[in-house]
């Protein structure tokens, strides 16, 4: 079995990833396969968010936020991600739910 892949490297490698794409090569796609990169990105998209649910949850807990810069986890990411107080406060309160069962955050 592979080894896990740090979460940080995980990220970079995906960023690097998803600006390396050929957008130009995706006007000789026919119909299925637009519709099959459409299912891929929302499962992908899925996958990311289950992702940030957990480290904003993780980070909450741990005072991140307060300890590096001395603010609420609320308020530095809605000023970071420039998001709304309340969508800001959203994640937060989601990831506090999902974490709460952890066969869930797993």
């Amino acid at each position: 079995m592979d080894q896990p892949t740090p979460t940080a490297s995980a990220l970079a490698g995906a960023r690097s990833l998803l600006a390396s794409i050929d957008h130009a090569g995706r006007r000789r796609l026919d119909a299925e396969g637009r519709l099959g990169l459409v299912s891929e990105v929302v499962a992908l998209g899925r996958q990311v968010e289950a992702l940030r649910v957990v480290l904003i949850a993780e980070a909450d807990r741990a005072k991140a936020a307060e300890t590096a810069r001395g603010t609420s986890m609320k308020t530095l990411l809605a000023v970071s991600s420039k998001v709304t107080a309340a969508e800001a406060a959203s994640w937060v309160y989601g990831g506090q739910e999902v974490t709460a069962h952890p066969l869930v955050a797993q």
